[in-house]
């Protein structure tokens, strides 16, 4: 076995960006310079996945000559590997993929195909994998990468502060903490709430903007919705923890998740989910914590709005059994040690 050497840690943008991918990361980094392990960080400044040529051109020549272990952030890795003035560092790279780029909903089918190819060229010059759950995976199998070449590191967790602070009476406070992307369904959210307006709820929406395209959509949606005095946008917020002790509720129209740290921390909080059945999400949200319907799935997702929000005794159920799965997540200094040997394991076996 090598001797463990220093990481340099390559990530697509500024690592306090408010996404789950860079929580990971940036929880990744402070772990690993604690155990003495980190080089540097890196954060890169193109438009990933898809920079235009120019900004790509510079993030290389930012890099420099890598000599030590290289971990990589998958949202950069594929245009990085592609480039046509790339070249492969002596020291060993991982990637490190919270889910490939071609499942990101939103691209033409075209695109999607082309990222996939893309994608799985770039994977066979890295030394190995490093992903979140077991379904991204099984899904890298498609890519050519073995069991062998993959290692499963999921997202620490955070303990909670003091207790939920949930006033009783009142509307029901639902809450999704969601990037404004495609892939987290917001639009299928506020269809399948249309068909619930019957219903006493309202719904907080926290998180960025990162499609802006997307974001207008869903804030026209949100204008025309029937329901629409009752949904209130929140955008970045800097800690959403006490918007997770207020809600009732937490509920996500993901189309994909490679992972999910917000039904992770709702899970943390107590929260009963209503989410979907795709990805991670049943390997994240256990049956008695959740009800996870098909993706893409308005009347579906109503129904099981109606069935929650109906019936406290379920919430109350669901509440303690979300509890109880919170238990089962690793806090993030166990994470980052667990990182450490995977990309040590993926190194030596490289």
């Amino acid at each position: 076995m090598t001797t463990p050497g220093p990481v340099r840690l390559v990530v697509p943008g500024p690592l306090e960006t408010r996404t789950g991918g860079f929580i990971y990361d940036r929880h990744i980094a402070l772990g690993l310079e604690r155990l003495g392990r980190l080089h540097d960080i890196v954060c890169l400044q193109a438009a990933y996945p898809e920079p235009d040529a120019g900004e790509l051109s510079r993030d290389l020549a930012r890099l420099g000559e890598q000599r030590g272990i290289a971990v990589i952030d998958g949202l950069c890795f594929t245009a990085l590997a592609a480039a046509r003035d790339y070249r492969p560092w002596p020291g060993p790279t991982v990637a490190l993929v919270h889910h490939p780029l071609a499942d990101e909903t939103g691209p033409e089918e075209q695109v999607r195909v082309r990222l996939l190819e893309a994608e799985r060229r770039a994977l066979a010059t890295a030394c190995g994998c490093i992903v979140t759950s077991a379904a991204t995976r099984q899904r890298l199998a498609d890519f050519g990468c073995g069991p062998a070449r993959v290692r499963v590191v999921p997202p620490g967790l955070e303990r909670p502060a003091p207790g939920p602070v949930r006033s009783p009476g009142g509307p029901l406070r639902l809450l999704c903490v969601a990037t404004l992307v495609p892939r987290k369904g917001h639009d299928v959210l506020l269809a399948a709430l249309a068909d619930v307006a019957d219903l006493d709820w309202t719904l907080d929406l926290v998180g960025p903007a990162r499609d802006h395209d997307w974001a207008r959509h869903v804030e026209r949606l949100v204008a025309d919705h029937p329901c629409c005095g009752r949904i209130r946008f929140h955008g970045e917020v800097t800690d959403p923890a006490c918007f997770y002790r207020h809600a009732d509720l937490f509920v996500l129209a993901s189309r994909h998740e490679g992972f999910g740290m917000a039904l992770a921390e709702a899970l943390a909080a107590g929260l009963p989910v209503v989410s979907c059945r795709i990805g991670a999400i049943p390997g994240t949200v256990p049956d008695d914590a959740g009800i996870l319907v098909p993706p893409g799935d308005p009347p579906a997702l109503a129904g099981a709005l109606r069935r929650v929000v109906a019936d406290p005794a379920l919430r109350s159920e669901m509440a303690v059994a979300a509890h109880r799965a919170a238990k089962r997540f690793a806090d993030w200094e166990t994470t980052v040690r667990r990182f450490a040997a995977a990309v040590d394991a993926l190194v030596d076996g490289g």
